[in-house]
């Protein structure tokens, strides 16, 4: 019986290691994204806007992990009671909305500004420089920014 105990109790914390790494995961595919975007359009890629952007990075990591583990358990709060089905489904969508709108909106808004201008000349070994909106070409036209 002892052992039935001690394998539960380990095994109770799996989502929760899982939720919190995916979270971190989804925190640094932002910020890559907002980077790549960024140094692709060369648009606030000066020293400063590096810097911001290395700064950006452990917040959101952090906040990507923290995020994911937060939704999990308030998906769980409210599931306690619930069908096995739905304490399953509403904590997985819940740790999905909370990691991709704030992911999706840190690349449309912080890695895409709008209105600046990129470099006229674009950056050596790149295509020439993104439009005005500051939206790589390579980026998927289903995907608002």
């Amino acid at each position: 019986m002892g052992v039935n105990t001690l394998k539960s109790s380990v095994l109770d914390g799996l989502p929760w290691v899982g939720t919190t790494v995916f979270g971190i995961a989804t925190g640094f595919a932002a910020w890559w994204l907002t980077f790549r975007a960024r140094s692709f359009c060369a648009v606030g890629f000066e020293a400063g806007g590096r810097f911001g952007l290395m700064f950006l990075l452990p917040v959101a990591v952090a906040a990507g992990g923290l995020a994911a583990g937060g939704a999990l358990f308030l998906g769980r709060l409210l599931t306690s009671r619930a069908p096995t089905v739905l304490r399953v489904v509403v904590p997985v969508l819940l740790i999905l909305t909370v990691t991709a709108l704030p992911a999706w909106w840190l690349v449309a808004h912080i890695g895409t500004p709008s209105g600046l201008p990129g470099h006229p000349e674009g950056v050596p070994g790149f295509p020439p420089p993104c439009p005005r909106s500051n939206v790589p070409p390579s980026w998927p036209g289903w995907l608002p920014v």
